[in-house]
C-alpha cells in the first residue's frame, strides 16, 4: 500500500541528494588539485631565467617552470606558441584542460568575485586571438632547443588565460575557481531533472490504483525540489542563498589568508586565518537550516492543508 511511497523516497534521495553530494565532492576536489597546483607553481623557477641552461632536467629530474607571455600560434592539436619576456615557449596542453580567468570588474578585486575561471577541454576552445595573455605552469623540456611546458598526471600543467592586473593574478584565480555552489553543478541539475521525470512516471502509474493520501505524499516529495521555490517558505529560500554566498566570500578570504607570503606569519594573521573559517563554517550551517526550514514549513503547510481538505 505504502510501496510508491517508499519508491517515491528512495528515488528522491538517489537523485536529489546523493548524485548532487557526490557532485559536489568532485567538484571540490577539481578545484582543491588547481588550487594546491597553483600554489605550487608559484614558487617554481621562471622559464627565462633557465633558457640559457640548455637542458630539460637537473639531477635526472624534470625541472618545474612557469611562464608568461603572449600566444603567437597555435600548432597542431593543443601545442599553443607563447612568446614572453626573453624567452619562447611551447605549451603542450596534451589532456590538460584550457582554464579561463573571465575578468568582470577591471581585474583588481579578488574577494569581490569580479573573476571567475572556466575550465574548458581544448576541443571546445573555439578560437584563442593572437596576442592573448596566458600564465603556464608545468614540467619542462627541449625539443630541438625549443623549451616545451608540459605535464603529467602527477606534476599537471596548468594553462591559463586572463586579462587584468598581474599582480593579483594568483589571487584572483583562486578566489575565481571556487564554484558558486559546488552542489549545484552540471551534474546535479541533470540529476534533479531526471529524479523529477521518473517522479512524474510513477506518479502516472500508481494514480489509478493508490489511495489518495498515498498520491498526495508522492507527488510532494517527488517534487519537493519545486516545493523550496513556493511560499510561505520562501523567504527561507532567499536567507539560504543569502547565507551561502556570505559562505563563499569567507572561504574566498580564508584561501586569500592561506597563500604564502615572502613576510612572516605572525599570529594575528594566524587568529584571522581561524575566525575566517570559523565565520565560513557557520554561515554554511545557517544556510543549510534555513534551507532545511524552508522545505519542512512548506511541507508540513502541504500536508495540514490536504487533512483541512
Amino acid at each position: 500500500m505504502l510501496a510508491p511511497l517508499y519508491t517515491a523516497i528512495l528515488v528522491a534521495i538517489l537523485f536529489y541528494v546523493l548524485v548532487p553530494v557526490l557532485g559536489a565532492f568532485h567538484t571540490h576536489r577539481r578545484w582543491r588539485i588547481f588550487r594546491s597546483r597553483l600554489v605550487a607553481l608559484s614558487g617554481a623557477a621562471e622559464l627565462n631565467e633557465l633558457v640559457s641552461v640548455g637542458g630539460a632536467s637537473s639531477g635526472g629530474e624534470a625541472l618545474t617552470v612557469r611562464f608568461t607571455g603572449d600566444i603567437e600560434g597555435i600548432e597542431g592539436s593543443g601545442r599553443i606558441w607563447l612568446r614572453g619576456e626573453g624567452a619562447t615557449a611551447v605549451v603542450d596542453l596534451g589532456k590538460a584542460p584550457f582554464h579561463v580567468l573571465a575578468d568582470e570588474g577591471g581585474g583588481q578585486r579578488a574577494l569581490g568575485r569580479n573573476s571567475f575561471v572556466e575550465s574548458l577541454p581544448w576541443q571546445r576552445v573555439r578560437m584563442v586571438p593572437e596576442g592573448t595573455k596566458l600564465y603556464a605552469g608545468g614540467l619542462l623540456r627541449f625539443e630541438g632547443g625549443t623549451p616545451v611546458i608540459y605535464g603529467t598526471a602527477k606534476e599537471p600543467l596548468i594553462a591559463l588565460s586572463w586579462t587584468g592586473d598581474e599582480q593579483s593574478l594568483l589571487e584572483r584565480a583562486i578566489a575565481g575557481g571556487r564554484k558558486e555552489n559546488e552542489y549545484w553543478s552540471p551534474l546535479s541539475r541533470a540529476s534533479v531533472g531526471v529524479g523529477i521525470g521518473l517522479q512524474a512516471i510513477l506518479l502516472l502509474l500508481i494514480w489509478p490504483f493508490a489511495f489518495p493520501s498515498v498520491r498526495y505524499l508522492t507527488f510532494l516529495v517527488g517534487f519537493s525540489p519545486i516545493l523550496c521555490l513556493l511560499p510561505p517558505g520562501l523567504p527561507f529560500f532567499f536567507l539560504y542563498v543569502r547565507f551561502w554566498r556570505l559562505a563563499l566570500l569567507a572561504r574566498i578570504e580564508r584561501d586569500a589568508l592561506a597563500l604564502p607570503s615572502p613576510f612572516p606569519t605572525d599570529a594575528s594573521q594566524k587568529d584571522h586565518h581561524g575566525r575566517t573559517s570559523t565565520r565560513a563554517f557557520r554561515q554554511v550551517m545557517l544556510s543549510g537550516l534555513f534551507l532545511a526550514l524552508d522545505l519542512g514549513l512548506n511541507f508540513f503547510l502541504a500536508i495540514w492543508i490536504w487533512r483541512l481538505i
